[in-house]
Parts: C-alpha cells; sequence; structure tokens
C-alpha cells in the first residue's frame, strides 16, 4: 500500500508538471530541494511541514488536516509547500532548528523566517497561518497576462487604492503594497487577501477599462492619454479613468459611444470617502 501510495503521488506530480508547464507544484512537495526550486521560480514563500512516521500528532495532521481541500487550494497559489520526514531529510530540521514535530515554518525562498508553530490545528487555523505568511512575503508583483513587472519604484495603478473595493463597494480604500498583483503592466494593491484572490480569478472585471487610458482621447482624438483617478467614472460596471473634468463631462453625455452601457455615474457619487 505504501509503495502504491508514493507511486500514485509521483504520477500525480509528473501529471502537474506537464500540464502548468513549469507552473509551481499544486501539492505537497516530498523533497525539500525541489520545493525550494519551485518557490524560487514562483516567487512564492515556501510551507515546510516537518514530520515523523512514529509521531501521534503527525499522522493526525496528515489525516485531518494537510490533505484538505482547503490547505490544498493554498499549494502552488499562495505558497509552495513541502512535507519533509525528518528521518529521511535531517539535514532540512537541523537547517531550520526545528525543536518538535509536528512543526511547520513558513520562510522565503532565500531562507528568512516568516513564521513557525508547532502542534496540532484544524484546517481552517492551517489556512489562516499560512495566509498571515504569506502576507509577510512581498517580492516584486507577479503578471497575470505574463508581462515583465514594471520597475520596482514605479507607482502603483490607481495611486495605490484597491480596484476591487472600488468596483464592489464603490469606495476608495487604500491596498496594501505586500498584497499586489500586476495586470497589463499596472501593479495593483489590495486592502486584503480576499480582494487578491478576486482580482487574480478576473483581472478584466476590476481593472480600469483601456489599461487607465482616457477612453474619449483614445477614441475621438486617436491620442493615447493616462487618465487620472480625480476624473473617474462607471460606466456597464467598469471604471474608466478620464483625463479631465471636461472629458468626464464629455464621457458622461455619451457614454454609449465609448463601450456597452447600462449606466454611467461619477466614482464620487457613490464613494461618500476615502478610506
Amino acid at each position: 500500500m505504501k509503495t502504491t501510495l508514493i507511486a500514485f503521488v509521483a504520477f500525480i506530480e509528473g501529471i502537474a508538471v506537464t500540464v502548468m508547464g513549469g507552473e509551481p507544484n499544486q501539492g505537497w512537495h516530498q523533497n525539500f530541494t525541489a520545493a525550494l526550486r519551485d518557490a524560487k521560480s514562483a516567487e512564492l514563500p515556501l510551507l515546510l511541514h516537518f514530520y515523523t512516521d512514529w509521531c501521534g500528532p503527525c499522522q493526525q495532521m496528515e489525516h485531518s488536516v494537510l490533505n484538505t481541500p482547503e490547505v490544498l487550494t493554498q499549494l502552488g497559489t499562495v505558497v509552495v509547500g513541502a512535507k519533509i520526514n525528518v528521518d529521511h531529510q535531517p539535514e532540512v530540521a537541523e537547517r531550520f532548528g526545528v525543536p518538535a514535530y509536528p512543526y511547520d515554518m513558513l520562510v522565503t525562498p532565500e531562507g528568512e523566517v516568516l513564521l513557525s508553530a508547532g502542534g496540532w490545528s484544524t484546517p481552517s487555523d492551517y489556512v489562516a497561518r499560512i495566509r498571515t505568511a504569506a502576507a509577510r512575503f512581498a517580492p516584486q508583483a507577479k503578471f497575470a497576462n505574463g508581462s515583465r513587472p514594471l520597475h520596482s519604484g514605479d507607482a502603483p495603478g490607481l495611486d495605490g487604492y484597491s480596484p476591487v473595493s472600488i468596483t464592489l463597494d464603490r469606495v476608495w480604500r487604500k491596498g496594501c503594497p505586500k498584497l499586489a498583483w500586476g495586470y497589463e503592466k499596472v501593479v495593483y494593491h489590495f486592502v486584503d487577501a480576499r480582494e487578491l484572490d478576486l482580482f487574480r480569478a478576473n483581472p478584466d472585471r476590476y481593472a480600469p477599462k483601456f489599461r487607465g487610458r482616457d477612453p474619449i482621447c483614445l477614441t475621438a482624438e486617436n491620442r493615447n492619454e493616462a487618465g487620472d483617478i480625480h476624473y473617474a467614472a462607471f460606466y456597464g460596471d467598469r471604471l474608466y479613468l478620464l483625463s479631465s473634468s471636461d472629458n468626464r463631462r464629455r464621457f458622461l453625455a455619451s457614454p454609449e459611444r465609448y463601450g456597452n452601457p447600462q449606466d454611467a455615474h461619477f466614482v464620487n457619487e457613490v464613494a461618500h470617502s476615502r478610506e
């Protein structure tokens, strides 16, 4: 049975590598070196779960926590995960000074410890621990469409306000630079992990139309000019940025020329305050 399970895991990992074409493994790694390589490539923090075959609480974690859907969905997206059997890879436990089993550590690909905790936990607590540590990890923002990141000194899109808060709640909320994601060569910041997940799943819904370019300049004047958040408007549940108050008035007077509307209105008519 043990041999069959190992073969099955290896088979699944082989499929993941083939289908994802170099994306991080979507399940648990069993080897530290492979997991570290994945974490570096994906620019994700590394979750190390240290255990032994003879540890009762370790087996309890294995059966009731580590392979639950809540935990597995974090692997390859929020963190790269590795189960480290200390009897087989003692050097890894020694490297990180693991004091007991089971024990979890979240580290950067460079080895900086973000969070460590021992003992058993519920699946929900385990996921919360993962996401807390991941929020402390802020590599250069990754891009949903494969385009190259901006330079680290470039200002974020929407001046750092969250496009998800603006779209869903019609409220201007400053996002956190540690919760950043890029789309069409623009980095956006988000208030919390939920907003980040929503944006990653459907960035086109939340990102400003035309990459934040003024639609009047683009369509009526054949000119590429960046819009300004002070002259923003919604139209067909999409955010548009205009470059001047005059252009915003023109846009709202005849929005059908610039999209497929249901209605159009000033952003500041629904966002009473900027948080």
